[in-house]
């Protein structure tokens, strides 16, 4: 069933499992990697940044069959790890997985990660905004009223600058 469910809506699925050492989980990541649909693009979530405990987690996350590693480069966001990000990729040409820089990435700082070899960036490309002023929303409202939504205007912008050049 969820093969199926997959089929029809998603067409990626971002997803991580850190165990209590923060390794990858590779049980849990197995099992479920194992109801997907065979190379399904699956791309291994922020808990990258946090694992400790691995020799070679780009090898393991690709052995685990995911296409993808969404990271900040262990920073808090991209632009203070950019020394990090631009090792990873490095690496992951060896294991033949792509690094998805990913955590305000916005359209002053995806230009830098273009000339660092990047061809795909992430961005939640959000706002705080009133209901509906901007686009999808993401979340309830908070307390002064405003909700976390997709700025349209940003997605353009970004889009603008990453395709340039």
């Amino acid at each position: 069933m969820l093969k199926n469910l997959l089929k029809m809506v998603l067409m990626a699925l971002f997803l991580d499992f850190l165990d209590g050492n923060q390794g990858v989980d590779s049980q849990s990541c197995k099992l479920l990697m194992k109801s997907l649909p065979k190379n399904f693009p699956c791309t291994f979530h922020r808990a990258f940044d946090f694992i400790l405990s691995a020799s070679n987690p780009l090898q393991t996350i690709n052995d685990l069959g995911f296409s993808r590693i969404l990271t900040t480069g262990g920073g808090q966001d991209v632009s203070s790890s950019l020394d990090k990000l631009k090792m990873l990729q490095a690496q992951s040409k060896d294991v033949n997985i792509t690094i998805l820089p990913g955590g305000g990435v916005n359209d002053s700082n995806v230009t830098i990660l273009k000339e660092l070899g990047f061809k795909e960036v992430h961005s939640s490309c959000s706002t705080y905004s009133y209901d509906g002023e901007y686009g999808t929303v993401f979340n309830n409202p908070l307390p002064n009223g405003k909700r976390k939504t997709v700025c349209l205007k940003k997605v353009e912008s970004l889009c603008d600058t990453f395709y340039a050049t």
